[in-house]
């Protein structure tokens, strides 16, 4: 599946087209993580943003289809 990112100011946007864990390179663990259902519904659902070592990985979506991924930087950070 095609994964698309972008910058919007501080958030970074993830287009993911299926419900499934998402590994990103490097040190994310200072930001939360939202899903966002782009199958009509706009529901939003927290999802775990867990580090290990070099990686981190965002937990799977509740979604059965497409959903946006919305990181933020936590509050301080």
């Amino acid at each position: 599946p095609q994964v698309r990112a972008a910058r919007r100011g501080r958030q970074v946007l993830i287009y993911l087209p299926v419900n499934a864990p998402l590994p990103l390179q490097g040190d994310w663990s200072g930001y939360t993580a939202t899903a966002l259902d782009l199958n009509g519904t706009e529901a939003r659902v927290p999802l775990t943003v867990d580090l290990q070592q070099e990686q981190t990985l965002l937990g799977m979506h509740p979604f059965y289809e497409d959903a946006l991924l919305i990181l933020q930087p936590k509050q301080g950070n």
